[in-house]
């Protein structure tokens, strides 16, 4: 039968789908409602996308550019084949790249995938038959990320004024590979690339989907207002930064986010050193049981290896932190596919998250030596050990109430009587005037055979004559609080980061706090302690209570407090520890485990944190008095400081390492090339 007359719109005999009518035309728009109109709004005039009403009518009076992103939209809603009502051409690919993504199929099977299909479907099919081609018809929706060439000793990225630079303007180093053999620069070939994710785009896109734009207006309405910390929106950082911008804050739409990085082998083999770095942000506008999914975790930037960048990791953060300073200071125009208006979408970064040695390297100080408390800074209480050569944290009773008698008790702890206060803890805009001056060194250059040269802060302060008027108004440089600092971070680029009352976190520790005491009791178990009866076993006894099973392998209690439930050690280690240990230590371990099981819960209530601040430090003090002084390292020095970023950033689980590690895993599954994890 002649094609033409089956066209016709009053064809519906034999069962034969028309796909030029008008039922057939709504449904082949539905199959691609939700996903074209994701990236129409990269290339759409958000103002033109209030009024859209059809596909030709947003044609006339638009741009060349636009009229070919209409012509590939047009391609995109093509159906697979004449009487497919299923499927489109950009369904059908989207399908199975992301079959391919999830299962980790190679390139070649899915090449050979493509080859075959389109002899199975019927004629005049429109699927494409080869991975370039596909990639190819991707990336005219902008669904790629931007490579951008780096210093291969993390000095520089070769963007902006660098751009055309065939050297670094620092170490002097090729941007190049070079050809090993023939000793010939590789030319168009880098020695490293960052790969930046687009975040702009992506949040635009957030809001094309209905569903999504009224699920990024929760925190708006459903704010806590018994005092239970249930969301990060109930936090006392989310108030103040609200205070203070209120403009901000009286956009519902307006995206909170949160940063986190950490270092992981993307190899299986344990023994090959390989350090990749991504960086992947979070979206607090959400419910509670949508921020955290690995859906919405979004990877912004994949810093290369095979070293990790340490303290210049600044220089990798350069395009995020650009993107992130143009949405908070200009915004962008953007599409809202639920109240079908336009708004300036504006976005804030409330925090970081991350383990301590990552922790230090994004806020640019020192995590070791005598001031290794992030929070505590110069007023760090610490003693060096000779014999183990490691530094400790001690003197918590300070932190006590001044009428507590533990001040007074010098045989119970180190033979002192011990009064004093805790010292004040630096605020973002303290930090920003200490370090206003301060010159940044990037680079890790290495050198084979050679001590790594220490690096002394530059203060390149003005002449005193010309600022001695403004003298008296600006603080004085404190030079102890100063020798801690590595370099001026780089958020404070961002205009309200300075004025922000609660720096990065590393909530993290919690667990690796629990496990360290894990591990030194099993130590103790074994009986290198004189503080554990002698007869005390501690697989019988875990056997006896029913925490662990002799069956074919032995499991003793340090596999069990390492498997992958670890949260379960809070409120189940107390009782594995009754019958093993004297009642001193053992009040002390389980006044620690309840502290870690409170705080962790889902719902927290705000005034009972201030009780369990002072728990902790009463409970860190019996540990003092029970253990010997190489147990306190950082870690449990840490402990004190849990319960007021608790208050500060609201529940822990929004802010812990568990997703984003989970989130690294399955990026480390998609690894097929050992040359080039990337």
């Amino acid at each position: 039968m002649d094609e033409t007359y089956k066209l016709r719109t009053d064809w519906y005999h034999h069962g034969e789908v028309n796909c030029g009518s008008d039922e057939a035309r709504k449904v082949i728009r539905e199959w691609n409602e939700e996903i074209v109109g994701l990236y129409q709004a990269v290339e759409y005039l958000d103002e033109e996308l209030a009024n859209k009403t059809d596909l030709c009518d947003v044609a006339e009076g638009l741009d060349k550019r636009e009229d070919e992103f209409l012509a590939k939209l047009a391609d995109a809603e093509t159906p697979l084949y004449p009487s497919c009502a299923s499927h489109s051409k950009l369904s059908a690919i989207v399908s199975l790249f992301r079959l391919k993504t999830q299962n980790g199929w190679s390139d070649k099977s899915f090449n050979e995938l493509l080859e075959t299909l389109p002899s199975m479907l019927p004629e005049d099919n429109v699927l494409h038959t080869s991975l370039y081609d596909v990639k190819k018809f991707l990336k005219s929706f902008h669904m790629g990320y931007e490579k951008i060439h780096a210093c291969v000793n993390d000095c520089c990225l070769f963007r902006k004024g660098l751009k055309k630079l065939d050297n670094c303007p620092k170490c002097k180093t090729s941007r190049w590979k070079t050809n090993f053999q023939t000793g010939e620069l590789k030319k168009g070939v880098p020695q490293k690339v960052l790969r930046y994710f687009l975040i702009i785009p992506r949040l635009k896109r957030m809001f094309r989907s209905e569903q999504t734009a009224k699920e990024l207006r929760w925190h708006f309405t459903n704010k806590s207002n018994d005092g239970k910390l249930c969301h990060p929106v109930d936090s006392v950082t989310w108030d103040q930064m609200n205070s203070k911008y209120p403009l901000f804050a009286a956009e519902s739409r307006n995206i909170r986010l949160g940063l986190s990085t950490n270092g992981f082998n993307p190899f299986s083999m344990k023994n090959t050193r390989y350090s990749c770095w991504p960086v992947l942000l979070v979206n607090y506008n959400m419910a509670p049981d949508l921020c955290m999914k690995k859906e919405n975790i979004m990877l912004s930037l994949l810093i290369p290896g095979p070293y990790q960048p340490g303290n210049s990791i600044d220089v990798y953060l350069e395009p995020l932190i650009d993107d992130l300073q143009r949405l908070w200071d200009i915004g962008e125009q953007t599409y809202d596919a639920f109240s079908k208006t336009t708004f300036t979408m504006k976005a804030m970064l409330l925090w970081t998250i991350s383990d301590l040695p990552a922790y230090g390297n994004l806020a640019a100080f020192r995590v070791k030596g005598k001031m290794g408390c992030p929070l505590c800074g110069k007023h760090t209480d610490s003693l060096w050990l000779p014999n183990s050569r490691k530094h400790v944290y001690m003197c918590h009773r300070k932190g006590l109430s001044p009428t507590h008698s533990y001040h007074g008790k010098k045989a119970w702890f180190d033979g002192k009587v011990e009064y004093g206060r805790k010292g004040r803890i630096l605020m973002g805009h303290n930090i920003s005037v200490l370090l206003k001056n301060y010159k940044n060194e990037f680079g890790n250059v290495r050198q084979a055979g050679r001590k790594r040269k220490r690096v002394i802060p530059a203060e390149s302060l003005a002449d005193s004559e010309d600022e001695e008027s403004e003298s008296e108004e600006e603080e004085e440089v404190d030079e102890e609080e100063l020798s801690r600092w590595k370099k001026r971070s780089i958020f404070f680029n961002l205009p309200y980061w300075e004025r922000a009352s609660f720096p990065p976190c590393c909530i993290v520790e919690i667990q690796k706090t629990v496990l360290m005491l894990v591990k030194i009791y099993k130590s103790l178990v074994l009986g290198k302690s004189c503080i554990l009866k002698p007869e005390a076993n501690e697989l019988t006894y875990l056997q006896h209570r029913g925490l662990c099973q002799k069956k074919r392998r032995d499991y003793s209690a340090s596999v069990y407090m390492s498997s992958k439930n670890r949260m379960v050690i809070a409120p189940i280690y107390p009782v594995a520890l009754r019958g093993l240990l004297p009642k001193g230590p053992r009040i002390a371990i389980t006044r620690l485990c309840a502290f870690f099981n409170n705080l962790c819960q889902c719902v927290v209530d705000r005034e009972k944190i201030s009780g369990m601040e002072n728990e902790v430090v009463e409970t860190i003090c019996m540990f003092e008095r029970f253990f010997p002084p190489s147990f306190f390292d950082i870690m449990v020095h840490l402990c004190i400081h849990l319960g007021r970023e608790a208050k500060l950033g609201g529940p822990v689980h929004f802010r812990w390492m568990y997703p984003f590690e989970r989130h690294m895993k399955l990026l480390k599954d998609y690894v097929r090339n050992p040359a080039r994890p990337e």
